[in-house]
């Protein structure tokens, strides 16, 4: 990655760092660019959560500030999750009937919601109460977005609709829609009424989930 010359600097000095701590200086040594063009790119970089300062080294003037990646770009740049949480289901759907797979992935959407809502009890109290069912709709939008997801929130005849532009997991509910069962849950929990999802799952998956006027129902 750091020595592909197709990727922009910013990319490249993203790559260097995940090596090794290293300075402003020796990046720039690397890249072949000015010492001003990497410090360009520097404050973006930790505004973004990619990069941050872990100390500094002795220099013959003034240390110099070491810059490393930071644990959550490690978590966005790999390319391991997807290929292992298909995997992962495809064990799944071969041990377990299809009801228990669903109450699984039922089980684990629960859980991301009181992750995401930060309710060790999970999320369905935030639906009942602080601002009513739309700004609990907003809350599940909020956590979809931090999973990954470009969602709008829409009134349709009195109904509250959650829309994805996209599919944090659209690699994987191609092959097993059962998936969207886990996110549904979630919406549901974090609202407090139960949620239908209406997912695309064709060619660009999207997310679609369809706030209802009933209670989420509670886990068995």
């Amino acid at each position: 990655m750091a020595g592909d010359p197709t990727l922009g600097t910013r990319d490249r000095i993203v790559g260097l760092l995940r090596g090794k701590p290293q300075t402003v200086e020796e990046v720039a040594a690397a890249l072949g660019v000015t010492n001003n063009a990497v410090r360009s790119h520097l404050p973006s970089l930790e505004r973004d959560g990619l990069v941050e300062a872990v100390g500094r080294r002795p220099g013959t003037r003034k240390p110099a500030v070491l810059y490393r990646t930071t644990p959550a770009a490690e978590e966005r740049l790999s390319r391991a999750y997807v290929p292992l949480l298909g995997a992962i289901l495809g064990a799944l759907e071969d041990r377990l009937t299809a009801d228990e797979l669903v109450a699984l992935l039922e089980e684990a959407g629960r859980r991301l919601a009181a992750a995401g809502t930060g309710q060790g009890g999970g999320g369905g109290g935030r639906g009942r109460g602080g601002g009513g069912v739309r700004s609990a709709a907003e809350r599940a939008e909020a956590v979809l977005e931090d999973l990954g997801a470009v969602t709008t929130l829409e009134e349709n005849d009195g109904a509250l609709w959650i829309r994805g532009a996209s599919c944090p997991l659209g690699t994987v509910v191609r092959d097993h829609p059962q998936v969207c069962r886990a996110v549904e849950t979630l919406v549901s929990a974090v609202v407090g009424r139960a949620a239908r999802e209406h997912c695309d799952r064709g060619e660009r998956p999207a997310c679609c989930f369809e706030i209802l006027e009933r209670p989420a129902r509670k886990a068995r």
